[in-house]
C-alpha cells in the first residue's frame, strides 16, 4: 500500500483529495471506507456515515468526499455506474451525486460542465464554458439546462396534473425539444440588454436517449423573488417603492422590445432576473424563460426557417396549446380561456402580479392570502381565474400608502381588457415620475457586495411625538 508522503499519518493514496478535516474529525468512517473502497467491497455508502457517527451538519459533506473517491476510482478503471443509478439507491443524497458527476457529463464539442447548481422543473442546471468555436480556448461562463429521461417523465406528469394534457413518451420529449430550441432562437432575437442571450441546444452527446440540453449565457445575478428576499433578510429591509417601480419599468422597457414579435406568457418573479455583477451599471432586470412564448402573427415570418416545430399554427400543437399555458399566480382571465389568442395585453397584467407581490406585506402573489395555495395544479384553475376575474385584491404597502402607485397596479391588473394599458409604452408614461434608479443601484450594490441597505420609505415622518422625543 502507498502512503501519502505529504502527511505525516499513514494515510492510503487512496484519500488524496479528501479534506484533512475530515479526515482527523471522522476517522473510523474513512479507515473502513478506504479499505472497503480498496477491496472493492465499499458497497453502501450511508454504513460509514455511522461509524463515528457523523453528525447531521455534515452527513452532505462527508458523503460527497465518499462518493467523490467511488467516482474517481471506477472513472479510472471503467467501472462507474450511471448516475442514475446512484441517485435511486440515495435519493437524501441525490444533489450531492450531481455535484459528483458534474466532471463527466459530456454536453457538445463547444458546451462543458463545470459543476452542479440546482434541478429545476424541466430538469437539471449546471454551470459551464461555451466555447466560441469547437477548438477555441475562447469561453464564455453559461448556465446549461439538461432534460434527461427522468426529466422528461416529470414533464409529462406536470403536463398532466397542472394543464391537462396527456403526452406519450415522445411527445414530452418534443416538446422540450421545442421549447429549448425555440428559446435559442427569440432570445438572441431580442438581444441585449434586455434578455439572455442563448447560445446553443441539442441532444446531449449527440443522442436523443441521453436527454436534450439548453446553453444560456451566465447572468450573475438573482430572480426578482430570490433578491428581494435576501435583501430583507441581509437588511432586514425592502425595496423601496421607487426602487419597485424603476424594475418593473425596465421590465416595460425590454416588453416594448419583444412586443413587436413574441408574447412571453409565463412573467413572473421566477423569470425576471437583476443582474449583481457584470452588467452596465444602469440596467439591472433581464427577462428569462421564453420557452411557451407565442409569436405576433405578423412577424410569423421570422420562424419559418428554424424548424416546422416552431409553428404554433399546426393544427395539433394549437389544440395542445389551448389548454392553459402559463403560471396561474400571475395570469389574466383571458389566458385560461385561450392561451392561443391571447395578446401582449396578458405581459402587462403577469408584470402587474408581480409587481403587487414585490409592494405587499405578504411577499406573495396576489390571491395567495384568500388561500389560493401558489402553484396548485390543474383541479383549482376554475376557482383562481374567478379570483381574476374579480380583480386583485388592495395591496398592502409596507410603509406609507402611495395612491399614484395603487392606480398604475390597478390599471396594469384590471380583468377588463379594454381598461388594461394597452402597450409597454403607455405603462412606462405613467411609471416614469414614480421610478428611482437610484435606490435600485443601491439596493444592487448592498445585495452584491453584502452590505446594509435601508429603505427611504420607511423614514419616520415629523410629528410632535418625534420632536419630543417620544
Amino acid at each position: 500500500m502507498e502512503f501519502n508522503k505529504a502527511s505525516n499519518d499513514r494515510s492510503p493514496k487512496s484519500s488524496q483529495g479528501v479534506s484533512s478535516i475530515y479526515l482527523k474529525q471522522y476517522p473510523l468512517c474513512f479507515q473502513r471506507f478506504f479499505r472497503d473502497l480498496e477491496n472493492d467491497c465499499a458497497n453502501d455508502l450511508i454504513v460509514y456515515l455511522e461509524y463515528d457517527p457523523v453528525d447531521e451538519a455534515n452527513r452532505e459533506k462527508v458523503f460527497y468526499q465518499l462518493m467523490s473517491c467511488v467516482v474517481r476510482k471506477y472513472l479510472d478503471q471503467g467501472k462507474l455506474k450511471d448516475e442514475q443509478e446512484y441517485t435511486s439507491k440515495y435519493p437524501n443524497f441525490r444533489d450531492v451525486i450531481k455535484k459528483c458527476f458534474s466532471s463527466q457529463l459530456k454536453i457538445s464539442s463547444k458546451t462543458e460542465v463545470e459543476e452542479f447548481l440546482t434541478s429545476g422543473g424541466m430538469g437539471d442546471i449546471y454551470k459551464g464554458r461555451y466555447y466560441l468555436y469547437e477548438g477555441s480556448r475562447v469561453w464564455n461562463p453559461c448556465i446549461i439546462k439538461i432534460a434527461r429521461h427522468q426529466d422528461i417523465e416529470n414533464y409529462q406528469h406536470q403536463q398532466f396534473t397542472t394543464y391537462g394534457h396527456s403526452l406519450d413518451f415522445e411527445q414530452a420529449q418534443k416538446d422540450l425539444s421545442d421549447r429549448f430550441f425555440r428559446e435559442v432562437n427569440i432570445t438572441n432575437k431580442i438581444g441585449q440588454p434586455w434578455g439572455v442571450q442563448a447560445y446553443e441546444a441539442g441532444w446531449v452527446s449527440g443522442r436523443a436517449r441521453n436527454g436534450v440540453f439548453l446553453c444560456l449565457e451566465f447572468i450573475d445575478g438573482l430572480n426578482f423573488k430570490q433578491f428581494h428576499e435576501k435583501l430583507q433578510e441581509q437588511s432586514g429591509a425592502s425595496l423601496s417603492v421607487g426602487a419597485i417601480c424603476e424594475l418593473i419599468a425596465q421590465v416595460a422597457e425590454a416588453m416594448q422590445r419583444f412586443h413587436n414579435f413574441i408574447i412571453h406568457r409565463d412573467i413572473k418573479p421566477q423569470n425576471l432576473m437583476v443582474v449583481l455583477r457584470g452588467g452596465d451599471g444602469h440596467r439591472f432586470a433581464r427577462v428569462i424563460d421564453f420557452g411557451i412564448a407565442k409569436y405576433v402573427e405578423a412577424d410569423s415570418s421570422v420562424f419559418h426557417n428554424i424548424s416546422e416545430s416552431f409553428n404554433l399554427n399546426d393544427i395539433e400543437n394549437a389544440k395542445r396549446e389551448n389548454c392553459f399555458r402559463g403560471t396561474p399566480d400571475y395570469a389574466p382571465p383571458e389566458q385560461f380561456f385561450d392561451s392561443v389568442g391571447v395578446s401582449c395585453l396578458v405581459d402587462l397584467y403577469a408584470l402587474g402580479c408581480t409587481m403587487f407581490e414585490l409592494l405587499d406585506v405578504s411577499n406573495a402573489p396576489p390571491f395567495y392570502a384568500q388561500g389560493y395555495p401558489s402553484g396548485a395544479g390543474m383541479r383549482d384553475l376554475t376557482a383562481v381565474q374567478k379570483l381574476h376575474e374579480q380583480g386583485l385584491p388592495e395591496v398592502k404597502f409596507r410603509h406609507k400608502d402611495n395612491p399614484k402607485v395603487r392606480q398604475v397596479l390597478k390599471k396594469m391588473t384590471n380583468p377588463n381588457l379594454m381598461l388594461r394599458y394597452q402597450n409597454a409604452a403607455k405603462l412606462l408614461e405613467e411609471l416614469a415620475p414614480l421610478r428611482n434608479h437610484e435606490q435600485l443601484a443601491q439596493a444592487v450594490k448592498a445585495v452584491a457586495e453584502n452590505g446594509e441597505y435601508k429603505n427611504p420609505d420607511a423614514k419616520r415622518s415629523w410629528s410632535i411625538k418625534s420632536l419630543l422625543g417620544r
